[in-house]
């Protein structure tokens, strides 16, 4: 940073560059918190942590020696230019039924939903994910990201089609693929951050 007096202004922290490890992660993130004047981790309405994604460049895709690589795998490079708050876990079975008042998930007991409340929830469509990301933000006194009409709904009253327009702005949103990967690989050079072992 630069100042004089009384007057302190942060330089822009650099981007991460691809390959780095946990400490030069950790340190990013200290670094773009402090610019953004926020915190490493959040937590929202429903005590869901939130991690600071530091912007940066990688090789998206898959290298062809990779296994269980999918043809349209390739790589390419993706460069992010600002952060991003980015779920800790996925979404619990607790906090969806917080936020939608139910719980669509196979893998739940009914006569204690407290054992499986921490599981992930499954069996949620991408619409029901969108609506869940337009109710959290109003939990969380933001504008919606999406906007849903025309919606059908199935048998057991998720919806099944929509239409749907991205509103853009503060609200919560699903992260886009080359987000979800920049955050899973966690600049390592392997198949996921544990390694290649899938």
């Amino acid at each position: 940073g630069t100042g004089r007096g009384s007057e302190f202004t942060l330089s822009r922290p650099p981007a991460l560059e691809w390959p780095f490890d946990a400490s030069a992660a950790r340190k990013s993130q200290k670094q773009w918190a402090n610019y953004l004047n926020s915190a490493v981790n959040r937590f929202n309405a429903i005590n869901a942590e939130l991690v600071l994604v530091p912007p940066g460049r990688f090789l998206m895709g898959s290298p062809l020696t990779e296994p269980c690589r999918g043809d349209e795998e390739f790589q390419h490079p993706v460069r992010f230019t600002q952060p991003f708050y980015l779920g800790k876990s996925p979404v619990t079975q607790e906090e969806f039924r917080r936020v939608m008042n139910c719980n669509p998930s196979q893998f739940q007991e009914a006569e204690r939903p407290e054992a499986t409340s921490r599981f992930p929830v499954e069996r949620v469509s991408w619409y029901d994910a969108l609506e869940f990301c337009n109710k959290l933000s109003a939990r969380d006194g933001r504008p919606p990201y999406y906007s849903l009409t025309l919606i059908q709904l199935d048998e057991r009253g998720f919806i099944k089609w929509g239409n749907v327009e991205v509103l853009g702005g503060a609200g919560y949103r699903l992260p886009r693929e080359a987000e979800w990967e920049w955050a899973c690989r966690a600049g390592t050079l392997t198949a996921t951050a544990f390694g290649d072992s899938l």
